[in-house]
């Protein structure tokens, strides 16, 4: 049931709405389609936070204590789109980005930013230092400078890779010192709260359900060990809401989870006859449907080497970027050059053929 599949993405409904007054005015609301990343680790973390409650569970359960008291976040947080502070490319996007008051003093707030790494990235305090300076100009621009000072921006970053956290924590480590230290210089630190997912126990993963699901999916994606514990976690979040179902593809696409470990932590977890039935019939479903998008993807392939194979022994040797393009291509338009391929005298022949009507 395992598979393994590039750009899975999904998001839950969007609701955006304009946020003015009190703060930095920007649109706030939970990521579109078109906000989420390519890379799959990505995409699900923009999915566990695409719900405040969730956002808000994360934030609870792996921000210090100290900020959790100075946060005032019994409210709802603000989910502040990341293209209206770091524009639209993909590469300066952070995961996101949370305005929350302070339990001292309504008026004032604080960001969070939620940056999701599944490797050592070494310009992540870089990357860090640049959201937080967007913030901050964008808060002068606006004029939103309660007490005359630039809000906190506190930067977590959230580590579910395979190997150890072993890039710099601040680019106080990156950059050069000049001839007396750094006192008389001025250098934004980037310093980041670094929670990693293999050093936090599975029980404090979260007190959310989905939330811990989420990141159990996450945590198996960076090498922790399938248990009985984390495949329990798992399939509390495989319910029959959008989240579920993006989680369950996940989970079969890009896990080593087979159909019968989800089947045996089901088993092992619901308590109700009716929701044990329900979640197995959504596995079985989802099961299905993998297997026949399989089937399809197969037969496709077959095709893209079938038209290599007959390229090569009709033309000789083709250029390597032909085999990319076969592979990208649709149904239709291989069975085309197969076709074409009959009677064509050269590759340009083949690949010229216009579109049949």
């Amino acid at each position: 049931m395992s598979r393994r599949k590039e750009g899975a993405e999904a998001t839950e409904g969007s609701t955006n709405r304009e946020s003015g007054g009190g703060g930095v005015t920007v649109r706030i609301g939970r990521k579109s389609d078109k906000a989420l990343p390519f890379r799959k680790h990505d995409a699900l973390f923009r999915q566990i936070i695409s719900n405040p409650e969730r956002a808000r569970a994360l934030l609870q359960d792996h921000l210090p204590p100290e900020y959790v008291r100075w946060l005032d976040l019994e409210r709802v947080p603000e989910q502040v789109e990341g293209s209206a502070i770091d524009g639209t490319g993909r590469a300066t996007q952070a995961d996101a980005i949370f305005r929350i008051r302070l339990q001292t003093d309504a008026e004032k707030w604080a960001f969070v930013v939620l940056e999701h790494k599944s490797y050592a990235d070494a310009r992540t305090s870089l990357q860090l230092v640049r959201y937080m300076a967007r913030i901050w100009l964008a808060a002068i621009d606006e004029g939103n400078l309660p007490g005359g000072k630039l809000p906190l921006v506190i930067p977590v970053v959230i580590f579910h890779g395979k190997g150890n956290w072993t890039t710099a924590r601040s680019t106080e480590d990156i950059v050069e010192t000049g001839p007396q230290g750094r006192e008389l210089f001025v250098c934004p630190s980037g310093n980041y709260i670094l929670v990693d997912l293999k050093a936090v126990s599975p029980e404090q993963w979260s007190r959310d359900p989905a939330t811990r699901a989420g990141i159990a999916a996450l945590a198996l994606a960076g090498g922790v060990a399938l248990s009985e514990e984390t495949a329990d976690m798992l399939v509390a979040g495989l319910v029959d809401t959008e989240f579920g179902h993006y989680l369950l593809n996940y989970t079969v696409w890009h896990l080593n989870v087979t159909q019968d470990d989800l089947n045996a932590a089901i088993q092992r977890r619901s308590t109700d006859s009716r929701d044990r039935t329900q979640r197995k019939e959504l596995v079985m479903t989802i099961a299905e449907t993998l297997h026949e998008e399989g089937r399809a993807e197969g037969r496709v392939e077959g095709k893209v080497e079938t038209l290599l194979r007959l390229a090569r022994l009709k033309f000789g040797a083709i250029p390597r970027s032909l085999a990319t393009r076969l592979r990208g291509a649709t149904n239709e338009d291989l069975d085309r050059w197969l076709d074409a391929m009959i009677t064509a005298d050269d590759l340009d022949a083949v690949f010229e053929s216009s579109p049949r009507r």
